[in-house]
């Protein structure tokens, strides 16, 4: 008797050179061919569409830097948010686990991957992201530089839970070759491509500017970059089903046309301008709500604070396109 074959999302993958290249690719990708279905979920319930997705971004570097239709983070006073929250603004925010009265955030990716909790030593944290740029320094081929954010003993209990998972990082460079490239996966269990995937593209790529030039100040490299995203469910829920494709829609359409990606897109200098404009306002609303429960120094805070908001700047300027 013949076996019943079974429905599964497909296993897709796109690549683009720039970051909105790649996530346009991937949206068109999934809409195109990704798996449509309702779900057994009596909150998301009506047709929705699901893959498996691979995402290469050939150099996150180029222009043209943000997309129009990149969602929630893709400009501005949100972006720049999220640029501080993935560097570390908020991870004061994440709330004390033995304190069962506190309802604070149960983590922040800066927060899991800089001050991972140590399960021998309570008050002591791992800093993962100090130790990737520390490994890539001293074994630059090694394929053990890997990070991490799922921590069990509390994500198997929380109501939210880490969607980013791990980042591996390794540094290509070939005998008898210069040229060096930091080559930066990661993976995600679950991202809604109408919500925050492309700010998180974003995130990713502030982080991996970080550690890249870790590297460089310590080794004399120049490092060029290539990011790779794994997704287990890459998808849009039935909310934003109809949306999707409609958005979906009018890119192709705008392709067919002969516009340009340029035309869909802002470059870096527009996107920084923006930020620039934006920081007084996101440092403040950040430092607004860290009042609300930060029991340390408020100054010292401040500072710190507005120190990751220069190194984003100084990273956003050092790997501009030459």
């Amino acid at each position: 008797m013949a076996t019943k074959e079974r429905k599964m999302p497909p296993i897709l993958s796109v690549s683009g050179e720039s970051l909105p290249e790649a996530w346009e690719n991937a949206c068109i990708e999934l809409a195109d061919k990704g798996m449509v279905y309702s779900r057994r979920d009596p909150e998301d319930n009506k047709a929705q569409v699901e893959a498996y997705m691979t995402i290469e971004v050939r150099n996150p570097d180029a222009d043209p830097f943000s997309h129009l239709k990149g969602g929630t983070n893709a400009l501005d006073a949100p972006l720049l948010d999220y640029y501080l929250e993935i560097m570390g603004s908020k991870n004061t925010w994440v709330r004390d686990f033995n304190n069962p009265e506190d309802t604070r955030w149960d983590y922040m990716y800066h927060e899991r991957l800089s001050e991972y909790p140590d399960q021998k030593n309570p008050d002591r944290k791992i800093d993962q992201v100090k130790f990737a740029i520390d490994r890539l320094i001293e074994s630059p081929c090694s394929r053990r530089t890997n990070i991490i954010t799922w921590y069990p003993e509390r994500d198997m209990l929380a109501s939210h839970t880490p969607c980013l998972q791990r980042i591996w990082f390794q540094i290509i460079a070939p005998q008898g070759e210069e040229d060096w490239a930091l080559d930066m996966h990661y993976n995600f269990r679950s991202r809604n491509v109408m919500d925050a995937s492309f700010g998180n593209m974003h995130g990713l790529y502030m982080l991996g500017c970080h550690v890249r030039d870790g590297v460089e100040k310590a080794t004399g490299k120049s490092l060029a970059m290539r990011m790779i995203d794994n997704i287990d469910s890459f998808h849009v829920n039935s909310r934003s089903y109809a949306r999707f494709i409609h958005i979906v829609q009018g890119l192709e359409e705008a392709k067919r046309a002969g516009e340009s990606l340029s035309e869909r897109c802002w470059n870096r200098k527009e996107v920084v301008d923006g930020l620039k404009v934006a920081r007084e306002e996101v440092i403040g609303a950040t430092l607004k709500q860290t009042r609300q429960h930060f029991p340390g120094d408020m100054a010292a805070e401040e500072k710190r604070v507005n120190d990751i908001a220069d190194r984003v700047f100084y990273l956003l300027d050092k790997y501009a396109p030459k």
